[in-house]
């Protein structure tokens, strides 16, 4: 037998019509108003992303066309100054050639200074007729010279010296010794003995060619003067101290 409590308990629920029903609707609604506010929030920050880009990419864009244009001042700069440099290269190349010319110029007024100091105040003490110097200089072929024989009359130069020279090339030809009269080898040259009359000084210059096969030694002068002061002078110039001479001065 089952026993009941004295005190029984009673709960009092009051019924709602639709109560579920409307609660569902308003879940509903309160779901699509969250997605809504999702979505929307969800495009603001896009549109606002996209507006970020897109400035950015204004920026990019505008940077890179003003390092572009940088850029190509940059190389129209080198360009100049490559440019500039081989200017500057070429007129100091000039300026160089410039100096050198007129340095050789300075070196031949020099000479020409101390040969006409000596010819009127002679340093050396030694007076009259006399053969000053002989040059020679290498033509444009291998067997080709300028030659230039300088006649002077030093100190005393009062009255004219006159007379004939004569200049013989001296050396080896097939292992034999040759001599060969200045008029063998210069076209400008027609007679043995060549004519001189002067008071101070006189040049006697032209080219010559060497014949095949011939070895030049020495460089012979004979000088005779004649009338009342009549002397003979002979001096002879090896050929190998007449070229060093030559490439002494075309180093300076």
């Amino acid at each position: 037998m089952v026993k009941r409590s004295e005190h029984t308990e009673y709960i009092v629920v009051r019924f709602k019509p639709g109560y579920r029903l409307r609660r569902f609707l308003i879940l509903l609604c309160c779901s699509v108003l969250a997605v809504a506010v999702g979505f929307w929030m969800g495009a603001w920050q896009n549109q606002h992303g996209y507006r970020d880009a897109e400035q950015a990419s204004v920026a990019l864009k505008a940077e890179l066309a003003r390092l572009q244009a940088r850029g190509d001042q940059m190389a129209q700069r080198i360009v100049d100054l490559q440019r500039g440099h081989g200017i500057d290269q070429q007129s100091l190349a000039q300026a160089r050639h410039m100096i050198e010319g007129l340095q050789s110029q300075v070196n031949s007024l020099k000479s020409d200074v101390t040969f006409y100091r000596n010819i009127m105040a002679p340093a050396s003490g030694k007076t009259g007729f006399q053969v000053q110097r002989l040059d020679l200089h290498a033509g444009s072929g291998d067997s080709q010279f300028a030659y230039r024989l300088v006649l002077a009359q030093v100190g005393d130069n009062r009255q004219n010296v006159r007379g004939v020279v004569a200049v013989n090339l001296i050396g080896t030809r097939d292992d034999k010794k040759d001599v060969l009269p200045l008029r063998d080898v210069s076209t400008s040259v027609q007679q043995l003995g060549i004519p001189f009359n002067f008071r101070y000084f006189q040049d006697i210059d032209g080219e010559l060619v060497l014949p095949p096969g011939f070895s030049p030694d020495e460089i012979q002068v004979v000088a005779q003067a004649q009338g009342r002061d009549a002397a003979r002078i002979e001096r002879t110039f090896p050929w190998r101290k007449l070229m060093e001479t030559q490439a002494n001065v075309g180093q300076k």
